[in-house]
């Protein structure tokens, strides 16, 4: 509570904050059906590429054990995921309007480029303009959920839906080796649950 003897005056420049760009969340599933947005958060950006590419389904283990999947933050490039893995489905470019050094959020509709890719995973980038670097997300598009354990007789899969959590019967279930080889297939039952059978010892899920 202390008072000045005198008037004090002085001037203090405050400057911008940097320009940023960045995915508002972390998630990673995303629902075949209801609204499918994407929000983008940035501060004193006024524009914002963005890119998507589709990984072809068989071409998952792959993506999982080799090329960094587990990578959800920057990448160091915002080329396409290569041939190898699949392919680029959609480019476009997103004005933002902001107030400077404010937050902005900005939603991004993904239906167009969804119905031309169908579901399965994609991986989605976002950058400033003329950056090399950019934000990516991998965007998993299901309605099904499952969950998996390995005991003494065997793996057990059950197959929801990830919308009402309800079981999913005749859900096609592939079992894999850590080698991407098929061990076991089949259907779920009425209650959504699937049974591969006794393995053998040299077999191995993928995990």
């Amino acid at each position: 509570e202390a008072v000045l003897r005198y008037a004090f005056r002085a001037r203090i420049d405050v400057p911008d904050l940097a320009p940023a760009l960045d995915f508002a969340s972390d998630g990673v599933f995303l629902s075949r059906t209801g609204l499918r947005n994407i929000a983008l958060e940035s501060v004193n950006v006024a524009a914002a590429e963005l890119a998507v590419d589709r990984i072809f389904p068989n071409n998952l283990f792959e993506l999982v054990a080799y090329r960094g999947f587990s990578n959800r933050g920057r990448a160091y490039y915002a080329g396409s995921v290569g041939d190898a893995l699949g392919g680029r489905v959609a480019e476009w470019t997103v004005d933002i309007d902001s107030t400077p050094n404010r937050t902005a959020t900005t939603v991004i509709g993904v239906d167009e480029w969804i119905e031309t890719g169908g579901p399965g995973l994609y991986r989605l980038t976002v950058r400033q303009p003329g950056s090399y670097r950019a934000e990516q997300r991998w965007l998993l598009l299901t309605d099904l959920g499952v969950v998996a354990k390995r005991g003494l007789d065997g793996v057990r899969a059950w197959v929801t839906s990830s919308a009402s959590l309800a079981s999913i019967p005749n859900a096609r279930v592939t079992l894999l080796s850590h080698r991407n080889q098929i061990l076991a297939q089949g259907t779920t039952d009425a209650s959504g649950l699937w049974r591969s059978g006794e393995l053998r010892e040299s077999e191995s899920p993928a995990d």
